[in-house]
């Protein structure tokens, strides 16, 4: 099958990406990125026990999902529960084996994590940790604004890493009440981590001392 080879060579070109992270205390990434690797629409994430395959055009079948698992399985050291949503319009579902509230980590911080919730979004973005990691090069002594927070994790990386104030801005106080979660798990003090359940907007302009308009 087609895409069992690319899963299979993508798997193998990160041996050594994925080695490294372990190293670095991180157990959530891209295991297999579609658009670049054969299969546009089709992405396979790790986050700790969890590995969450995605499909943006076309839903996968039955058979394709079972052969996506058992060459994960085939590969892969550690043990670890499926999770499948479909987020195109085309019978948009979402099943899941282990739905159970579970942790990953990122440089050694550990996030909250579930499978299938009441939104569509993985509660820690992968795509930012770029940004993660140079905030905790730059950030110690310094206070940080984290607009569109969502979960906070950028809020969680930069006050672990010794900022002195961390306030975090979303509309969605269920996301904020996760971010306060990942923080006491990191046992981050309540002194320098804050969440405001607002439009970024009106904050910003309240931070810059402009009126409102």
């Amino acid at each position: 099958m087609l895409l069992n080879e690319f899963l299979t060579q993508a798997l193998l070109k990160r041996k050594f990406l994925l080695d490294t992270l372990h190293a670095e205390g991180t157990t959530a990434y891209r295991l297999f990125h579609g658009i670049a690797e054969g299969r546009p629409g089709l992405t396979i994430d790790r986050y700790g026990t969890i590995i969450i395959v995605q499909t943006f055009r076309e839903p996968l079948s039955g058979d394709e999902l079972g052969s996506i698992e058992a060459r994960l399985r085939e590969n892969l050291s550690y043990s670890f529960a499926l999770a499948y949503n479909h987020r195109g319009e085309k019978n948009r579902s979402s099943e899941s084996k282990n739905t159970d509230e579970t942790q990953c980590q990122e440089f050694g911080l550990n996030f909250l994590i579930r499978a299938k919730h009441f939104g569509i979004d993985p509660w820690l973005f992968l795509d930012f940790r770029a940004g993660r990691r140079y905030l905790r090069q730059n950030v110690e002594g310094k206070t940080v604004l984290n607009l569109f927070s969502y979960t906070c994790s950028v809020g969680v990386a930069a006050a672990a890493s010794g900022a002195s104030e961390v306030w975090n801005v979303d509309f969605s106080r269920s996301n904020l009440e996760i971010g306060l979660r990942n923080a006491k798990l990191n046992q981050i003090p309540e002194a320098v981590f804050h969440t405001i359940d607002e439009d970024c907007i009106p904050v910003m302009r309240q931070f810059a001392g402009i009126e409102a308009g």
